[in-house]
């Protein structure tokens, strides 16, 4: 500034060049305005785009009903996030007569839906319960039928979830269990659940979703000792004499050992003897010509593995395979047809037995 108006003092002085630095001045002055609006320019601009982003940030933090806290969740956002989980809505068939399950299970898919994001719209709510019936069940044709009366009475999409409740009642008297039939079906279930030769996980889980569809259906749950005797009398004989022969580290491994009184501490204890056998096998693996086999005071096959044990008079055991029913030559937990199998190598081992 100070060098500015000592050239304009300069010009004034000099009449000869006030022209020619007059126009040099009127180009600075002009040139410093410029720069002024642009910088005002973009000031402006970037205080825009601040308020903007404070906006969107603001709407993230709601929801579409204006509730504060919440993240806003639509299909942009979930692109920016990168995370796309799709679940499909619950299927029921007409062999199913468990509408009321489905129907829970219908509305707990709706709402996990909905959680933290917007609220779905009744004919898309409405389109997605048809999706739970399968093509050609007697179920799907009564919700067509009722949905095609509805538009031709002219209240769809309008009336959506009004004609969802309306297929609901029509479905129930349709297809249907009573309660009585609930559950004299669930009390023979239950009875006639073994585990068999069920590995004990499987079993387990059967037992639990039988336990949760009795405690759904309203009916009496069986006393925790009662649970006890049950679960122990639906495993296998030799899995439950091992649980009732010792004390487990059921609380975990570095609490005290104790008997299991409940079912689910004979789960936990059956699961600790699978584990031990897991270990037996996976140490013992690289002796391939090593076998051990029982022998009791008279020199018979003792009972154990999965074989069985048939007594004769005079003290006298026989003990046959389950795998392969050899007569007193191996338990089945060691039977080498089993383990060949498992390991695919019959062929290999047939094929070595027949050159030797």
């Amino acid at each position: 500034h100070q060098v500015r108006l000592a050239r304009e003092q300069s010009v004034l002085r000099s009449p000869g060049g006030a022209s020619a630095d007059l126009e040099v001045i009127n180009a600075i002055r002009d040139m410093s305005q410029g720069v002024a609006t642009a910088f005002g320019q973009v000031a402006a601009a970037q205080a825009e785009q601040t308020q903007n982003m404070a906006q969107f940030a603001e709407k993230l933090k709601s929801t579409e009903d204006g509730e504060p806290g919440e993240l806003y969740r639509n299909k942009e956002l979930q692109a920016i996030t990168g995370m796309d989980r799709k679940k499909l809505p619950p299927v029921i068939k007409d062999t199913d007569l468990d509408l009321d399950r489905h129907n829970l299970l219908f509305d707990e898919y709706v709402q996990f839906y909905q959680y933290q994001g917007r609220k779905m719209r009744d004919i898309d709510v409405f389109l997605l319960y048809a999706d739970g019936f399968p093509a050609g069940t007697i179920r799907k044709r009564i919700f067509d039928n009722v949905a095609r009366k509805a538009r031709n009475d002219g209240r769809m999409p309008q009336e959506a979830e009004a004609v969802r409740q309306e297929i609901i009642v029509e479905l129930k008297g349709a297809l249907t269990e009573t309660v009585l039939q609930r559950r004299s079906r669930l009390d023979a279930e239950y009875e006639i659940l073994t585990m068999g030769n069920l590995p004990h996980a499987e079993f387990r889980a059967l037992y639990v979703t039988k336990l949760l569809d009795m405690q759904e259906s309203g009916m009496d749950m069986p006393t925790e000792d009662t649970q006890f005797r049950k679960y122990l009398n639906k495993i296998h004989p030799e899995l439950r004499i091992k649980v009732l022969q010792g004390e487990w580290k059921i609380d975990g491994p570095d609490k005290p050992a104790r008997i299991p009184s409940t079912h689910a501490e004979v789960a936990r204890a059956v699961a600790i003897i699978l584990a031990e056998r897991a270990d037996i096998t996976a140490t013992a693996s690289g002796n391939r010509g090593d076998q051990f086999f029982g022998i009791d005071r008279e020199g018979g096959f003792l009972g154990g593995g999965f074989a069985s044990a048939q007594f004769k008079p005079g003290g006298k055991t026989d003990l046959t395979c389950n795998y392969c029913n050899v007569l007193n030559q191996h338990h089945s937990s060691v039977c080498p047809q089993k383990t060949a199998d498992v390991r695919n190598e019959s062929a290999k081992c047939r094929q070595e037995h027949s050159m030797s």
